[in-house]
């Protein structure tokens, strides 16, 4: 599968590198490495956007305390309204993922019965097959296209996720704290 980010109209060159290089690197690793990695690319931008999103905490010793996890990273990025509530299910199926293989047995793969429940359950590589089945009645070469195993569907959807997520980690801004509008609503403009 060609997994080459190629629409930069709404990345910068920097983040489109950013996400071909994890893809070239997940192609040459293991069923267990390639989850884990694009787990971890995955947590570690919404990490990113949650602390470009937030105020900085206010002792050092609070820095990690907020979004520590990439569950309650996923959570918060849902509750701040920063992913789209489609992406928010993807992101929890691709934990699942990640956490069967971070969590199981020696010589756990794509193939795994637990794995291939849950990769069947992400929306993204169904909608594009139901798109090209409906382009192959036109077009039967196109038919190849569609995703077919088990990692396929889970790169597929994780390539998506890391593309979007890094959008909004390149258009989030950071939250506008007005420490007076608690006292005057009228002085709420002074930041």
């Amino acid at each position: 599968m060609d997994t080459e980010v190629k629409s930069k109209w709404w990345l910068s060159d920097d983040a489109v590198t950013y996400v071909n290089k994890v893809l070239d690197e997940m192609q040459n690793e293991s069923d267990r490495s390639a989850a884990i990695l694009l787990g971890a690319e995955l947590d570690d931008t919404l990490g990113q956007i949650l602390e470009k999103h937030l105020l900085p905490p206010r002792a050092k010793k609070d820095g990690g305390a907020i979004g520590k996890t990439f569950y309650a990273r996923i959570e918060l990025t849902n509750r701040l309204g920063l992913v789209h509530p489609l992406f928010h299910r993807e992101l929890h199926l691709i934990k699942d993922v990640r956490n069967e293989f971070a969590h199981k047995k020696l010589g756990i793969t794509f193939d795994d019965t637990e794995v291939q429940v849950i990769t069947s359950k992400l929306v993204f590589p169904r909608t594009f097959d139901l798109v090209i089945h409906a382009l192959a009645t036109a077009q039967p070469e196109m038919a190849s296209l569609t995703n077919q195993n088990s990692r396929d569907r889970f790169i597929f959807s994780g390539a998506i996720l890391l593309h979007r997520l890094n959008s909004i980690l390149e258009q989030v801004s950071q939250v506008k704290f007005s420490p007076f509008a608690w006292i005057n609503p009228k002085m709420s403009t002074v930041h």
